[in-house]
C-alpha cells in the first residue's frame, strides 16, 4: 500500500526526536495502508515491535505481517506521535 517513501535523513529525524521512519510519498488508492488512514506526509516509526529506521526495515516488518492478524504502527503526524492497530489484509508478498 506504500510503493513511495524516503528514509529520513538525519537532520529530518532529530527535527522529529526520533531515531528514524519512512516519511510517506505515496499511498495506493484503495490499499491497505490507505484503508488504514496512512497518509502522505506520514512518518512511519514502528511496525508492531520493530522499529522503522528506514524504508528496507519497513519493508522487511511489513512482509512478516499475516492477513487476518492486527498490526500496530507507530507514526507521526503534524508532530504528533500516533499508534495505532490496524486488521493486516492482503496477502503477504514472500511466503
Amino acid at each position: 500500500g506504500i510503493t513511495k517513501g524516503r528514509d529520513l535523513d538525519r537532520d529530518e529525524a532529530q527535527r522529529r526526536d526520533v531515531a528514524g521512519g519512512v516519511f510517506v510519498t505515496l499511498v495506493d488508492i484503495g490499499s491497505p495502508a490507505q484503508n488504514a488512514d496512512i497518509r502522505v506526509g506520514d512518518v512511519i516509526t514502528g511496525i508492531d515491535d520493530a522499529v522503522i529506521g528506514g524504508f528496507n526495515d519497513l519493508d522487511v516488518a511489513t512482509r512478516r505481517l499475516q492477513p487476518g492478524n492486527q498490526v500496530k504502527v507507530s507514526f507521526i503526524r503534524d508532530g504528533e506521535l500516533y499508534t495505532k492497530i490496524f486488521p493486516v489484509a492482503g496477502q503477504p508478498e514472500l511466503p
